[in-house]
């Protein structure tokens, strides 16, 4: 599994589908993440602490830009997701495919 396929998966769980309208702050995500890599998988904890290491942020961040396709605001007002329905649905294909 590689370290896209985690956060893939962490944003399955975590989030499930994004929300029209909706706010997901960088930083609550980020920590979440950082929980969840911890913890998730049982059998794994050694393997995903080994591969992410210290340096989660950027990785994260970079997968939910560039891979997904979030529109970034800034740290304190986080991603956005606009009303435009067919970037929600762009969104939700990104995360599901």
């Amino acid at each position: 599994m590689d370290k896209k396929q985690i956060i893939k998966g962490f944003l399955q769980e975590e989030v499930g589908n994004f929300e029209l309208g909706e706010t997901y702050k960088c930083v609550k995500l980020h920590k979440q993440f950082n929980v969840y890599i911890k913890l998730y998988p049982e059998d794994s904890i050694h393997k995903y602490g080994i591969m992410f290491g210290t340096k989660t942020k950027s990785i994260f961040k970079e997968y939910l830009e560039k891979d997904i396709g979030l529109e970034y605001n800034s740290r304190n007002a986080g991603y956005f997701i606009n009303y435009n329905p067919n970037y929600c649905e762009t969104v939700n294909n990104n995360l599901w495919s």
